[in-house]
This record gives structure tokens, sequence and C-alpha cells, in this order.
């Protein structure tokens, strides 16, 4: 798509201390829904590698992706089709020093939490 990878960030001080970052993004569209997903996990992992590694007390992420959809009497709009958490007790396992691409493709979607996701994405 036509536009920034960023929607929008906010930051969250937690009541016990650390940050809250909550992470809105756009998908890219692609040639299938495999690939689609493929894009957001890779987008996302990059956004969790980029906070975890920061040094800054992250205790939970969660990244939202957006993607225009048309419903059933032709109307556009944007919905969230892709959306994960990443606390810091999960973060806190993960060997931040594997490759990039191993963090990117295998690592990080196996150890977020989906907590949503579009059917023709499954």
């Amino acid at each position: 798509m036509d536009k920034p990878l960023l929607r929008k960030v906010d930051v969250v001080e937690q009541f016990d201390g650390g940050y809250g970052v909550f992470v809105e993004m756009n998908a890219n569209d692609n040639l299938t829904s495999g690939m689609i997903r493929g894009g957001i996990e890779q987008d996302m992992s990059e956004v969790y590698m980029a906070l975890y590694q920061s040094g800054l007390d992250v205790r939970t992420a969660t990244v939202a992706a957006y993607f225009p959809m048309i419903d059933q009497y032709g109307a556009e709009s944007e919905a969230v089709i892709y959306k994960s958490m990443l606390d810091k007790s999960e973060a806190d396992k993960v060997n931040w020093e594997a490759d990039d691409s191993l963090l990117k493709t295998d690592i990080l979607p196996g150890v977020w939490e989906t907590t949503l996701l579009h059917p023709d994405l499954q």
C-alpha cells in the first residue's frame, strides 16, 4: 500500500513502573493471504525487536496491523486484521542474539500471543 508503515505509537507509563507500548501499523498487500500474513509477522517482529532491544523498561507491547477491507455492500474501510501482544516475561526468555531473520520468521511469531487474526489469514 502507498502508506507509511507506522500509523500510531502510544507509550503509557505502567502503575508499577515501566511502559506499555501500543503500535498500530499498515499491512502491505501481497499475492496471497499467506504472503500478507508473513509480511505482517516480519513487520511485527521488527517492532518487538526494536522495543525489547532498546534498553527501555517495556513491560508489555501490542501491535495491530490494519488492512483495507470491503464489506458485503461494497463499502471499503480499514480494519485490524492481525493483533499480537508480547509481555516482558516472555520477551526475557528470547535469545535476542539469534540471527535477525530467525528472530523475525521463526522465534518471535512463535512467542507472542495472537489476540486477533482475521479468518482469511488463518
